[in-house]
């Protein structure tokens, strides 16, 4: 009974994190140059829910929660949050993010602490970091020789020295959390009292977040000119966020991916809205939060396509469908469960590197869709890309995961278990242009961050992509469409502020 109870709690709050999409196409690629309110709303809660993955991939995830809301942790953050006027969960997000509640947490670059502030930072807002402090003193013996010749002898003398300590009170939570509250109220009024755009600073910088303010703006907007910019400007981060493509607005489509390509900052404010989910969930039910966490433990260490491909998939469903494939059966289920790609797939510009690829429709359909999407972006510079794996008509993967967990020769690139179900596809970037690469980066990104894809682009410059099981049955529906002629080829121009 209260297993049940804990699973009908989980599900209850997950699904008020995700957001029902009738339409694969809502808001999404092109559309993104002409998006409402309501969509771009929809568009971040979408983002938000697909974080789960990158917040709780790492054992420390498990820990968090249980972290913060110590008595002495939560004391702290509540008293900080009522000085500067901010709202608590809204700090705890950012602790779950910076240091998973650990206090003596340290990254290899630098910064240091439940807060995770850099000794620049911490400085400037009033934290002790290197100074030495006299904390008391020690007796210590001290030997000296006296006198001359045959009067010359040793004397030990005992003195009283001086002890120091070098104090760093990035470590110590109560002044941590109070200088993380201060940090964000004070980039709150610089940003003309925008907490999501100062909440997205805090892990930005100011520098870039002035440099993005001024591809956004078009025009050069120096540090000093943010507080002027942002105090006549109508507009909340999402929208910045969302509201470009590269070819509407692209300098910030420029901004954005190369700060993603560094240290994913775009996306930090997202991640704190989620992170503020999960912390609920936990209160609500520990139980509920450690089941759901726990579905998104790595099974395959650092590697990241696999891992986040398996956290789609819960343990039933998983052992179900593995058990299912076995060397000898998969092409014997084919005319059931896989189809090959079709002929009309040329029609969409996708290619097929062998005349036997097979997938299941769903899988299918989530590539033609993906060829749509780039088509209605690039119009006339559509050329289409190449497909250069999906499932061999002759399966020679892995007969279940814990063998592709373990024999790396089975997991290949990283996608080898998820090409063994027919949910994953290839697509080299060799013969793109640049812009045709940086095109379906975006398009690929794009549908990642709606929770209906999960892609990495690896060292041989190959896209794996595999379409989310939540979504297989609007990508199968699409598949038939398309079979039925229903989907327009070459669908006509969208509405666009370009």
């Amino acid at each position: 009974m209260k297993q049940s109870f804990t699973r009908v709690m989980l599900i209850c709050i997950i699904t008020a994190t995700r957001v029902s999409a009738d339409s694969l196409d809502a808001g999404l690629g092109v559309d993104r140059s002409s998006l409402s309110p309501e969509q771009i709303a929809a568009r971040s809660a979408r983002l938000e829910a697909s974080t789960s993955f990158s917040l709780l991939r790492f054992s420390e995830a498990l820990h968090a929660p249980a972290r913060i809301f110590e008595p002495s942790i939560w004391r702290a953050i509540q008293s900080a949050a009522r000085v500067y006027d901010l709202d608590p969960m809204m700090l705890a997000g950012m602790i779950f993010i910076e240091s998973y509640g650990d206090p003596m947490a340290k990254s290899p670059t630098g910064p240091a602490g439940i807060a995770q502030l850099t000794k620049g930072s911490a400085r400037e807002l009033g934290l002790s970091v290197g100074r030495r402090v006299r904390i008391g003193t020690q007796s210590v013996k001290k030997t000296r020789w006296v006198g001359t010749g045959k009067n010359r002898r040793k004397v030990v003398q005992t003195v009283k020295q001086p002890v120091y300590k070098t104090l760093d009170e990035r470590y110590v939570p109560e002044r941590a959390i109070m200088a993380m509250a201060r940090r964000v109220s004070s980039r709150r009024s610089w940003l003309g009292g925008n907490v999501d755009f100062a909440v997205a600073e805090y892990h930005m910088g100011a520098g870039r977040m002035a440099a993005l303010l001024s591809a956004y703006f078009g025009r050069t907007v120096r540090v000093s000119d943010v507080p002027v910019e942002m105090r006549g400007a109508v507009m909340s981060y999402a929208e910045l966020f969302w509201t470009n493509t590269p070819y509407f607005r692209p300098a910030v489509y420029v901004a954005l991916d190369e700060l993603n390509r560094v240290d994913y900052s775009p996306t930090y404010y997202f991640r704190v809205r989620q992170a503020m989910r999960l912390l609920e969930m936990y209160r609500q039910s520990p139980d509920a939060y450690a089941q759901f966490a726990s579905t998104y433990q790595g099974r395959f260490g650092w590697s990241v396509l696999p891992s986040s491909q398996w956290s789609f998939v819960s343990e039933p469903i998983g052992g179900v469908l593995l058990g299912a494939l076995r060397p000898g059966v998969l092409h014997q289920d084919v005319p059931e469960r896989f189809v090959l790609l079709p002929d009309i797939a040329s029609l969409f510009g996708v290619r097929a590197a062998t005349s036997q690829m097979s997938a299941e429709r769903s899988t299918i359909g989530s590539a033609l869709f993906v060829a749509h999407q780039l088509k209605r972006l690039q119009r006339d510079r559509y050329s289409g890309f190449q497909i250069t794996r999906m499932l061999e008509a002759s399966f020679a993967g892995c007969a279940d995961i814990a063998t592709a967990a373990s024999q790396r020769d089975c997991e290949e690139d990283g996608s080898e278990p998820l090409h063994s179900l027919g949910w994953a596809f290839d697509v080299p970037s060799a013969g793109l242009s640049k812009s045709e690469q940086r095109d379906l980066r975006f398009i690929l990104t794009d549908l990642r961050q709606a929770g209906l894809i999960t892609y990495v682009e690896d060292g041989a410059n190959v896209f794996h992509v595999v379409r989310h099981p939540e979504h297989a049955a609007q990508f199968e529906q699409f598949y038939w469409d398309v079979m039925a002629g229903v989907v327009p080829v070459d669908p006509p121009r969208v509405a666009s502020r370009e």
